[in-house]
């Protein structure tokens, strides 16, 4: 359980980098323009697209996490499915139980 919410907090980060990406893209002006407006940043401190950044940390950092709670979720699948092919040992010593029929009516 805590592979899969580890999991599912990646794909949020995920998801959250790509409305980032998207924005720096296509959208509105980034923070860094709005900050070189609005407060003066030199030029030369605010070079390039903080999209490159965004993939970098994606690639880097994030997609490691995402193969490695991957894996561990395929092992606990995998878990789950050996145990439901072992028969349990409960059942395997007990003695039959004689089932009969009652006529009646």
């Amino acid at each position: 359980m805590i592979a899969f919410a580890n999991q599912m907090r990646l794909q949020s980060i995920v998801g959250n980098t790509a409305l980032m990406l998207e924005s720096e893209l296509f959208g509105q002006p980034t923070l860094r323009a709005r900050w070189k407006k609005q407060y003066g940043g030199r030029l030369e401190d605010i070079r390039g697209l903080a999209a490159d950044e965004h993939v970098e940390r994606l690639r880097e950092r994030v997609m490691p996490l995402i193969e490695k709670c991957n894996r561990m979720s395929g092992d606990a699948v995998d878990a789950l499915m050996r145990q439901r092919e072992v028969p349990s040992a409960r059942v395997e010593r007990s003695r039959p139980l004689e089932i009969r029929a009652v006529g009646g009516a």
